[in-house]
């Protein structure tokens, strides 16, 4: 969805007013309307985690020593432009473009989401994990935890939690992708994959071992948030 500026993104549910509102406070404070928030924003870069090698894009963390059968969960860092093509031609040249940094979900060193482009290029969600957001941040890696309910569209089943997320208000009545979230003995798994995307494909069953995969979300969990 696009707002009336040409930015990805679209209607929100008042659910996440709340949510658009920090977003169109960091962006204006991008701008210089807003003045920067005077508060020590807490580091969302895991400690626990080996850095890979990665292109000059991206900063990438894989975790080590896992057991090769299982998909292994890491984190990219990721700045995405939100503006559309035809918004970001006529976009003023002395005016700075919105952009939002994120971390990606990685599977086995893939981001998920050009897992998810691969099928369906173009695809505007992205992940919820914000990084200039703390609230945000923490509070989608809980969900991911199974320790709190994820932001999801009323329909979504309450087992599911969000993969991939509008990046404009980030809140699941304006679009999510989702999976559900068991956790069976010593091992967590996404099932379900994309249901609110009917031609995207099975990507069938992702299975992590509990442990690595606890170790690549509790420090976002962790983080103490100052002010937005």
């Amino acid at each position: 969805m696009l707002n009336s500026d040409g930015i990805e993104g679209g209607g929100q549910t008042s659910r996440g007013r709340h949510l658009g509102v920090q977003v169109f406070n960091g962006i204006a404070r991008h701008a210089g309307i807003l003045p920067q928030p005077r508060c020590r924003q807490p580091s969302v870069r895991p400690s626990r985690l080996t850095r890979i090698p990665a292109d000059d894009a991206n900063r990438l963390w894989h975790p080590a020593d896992v057991d090769e059968t299982l998909n292994v969960l890491g984190l990219a860092e990721r700045t995405h432009e939100l503006l559309m093509p035809r918004a970001a031609a006529r976009w003023p040249k002395d005016r700075p473009r919105p952009t939002l940094t994120v971390l990606e979900l990685l599977i086995d060193g893939t981001p998920f989401l050009d897992m998810v482009h691969a099928r369906r290029p173009g695809y505007s969600l992205r992940s919820p994990l914000w990084v200039d957001y703390p609230r945000i941040l923490q509070s989608h890696a809980r969900a991911l935890l199974g320790e709190a309910p994820s932001d999801l569209a009323v329909e979504d089943p309450p087992d599911h939690v969000a993969l991939l997320m509008c990046p404009s208000c980030g809140t699941g009545g304006c679009g999510v992708l989702s999976a559900r979230l068991l956790r069976p003995s010593g091992r967590v798994q996404w099932t379900d994959i994309g249901r609110q995307v009917p031609d995207l494909g099975d990507l069938g069953t992702l299975t992590f071992d509990a442990d690595q995969y606890s170790a690549t979300l509790r420090p976002l969990a962790e983080l103490l948030p100052c002010g937005d």
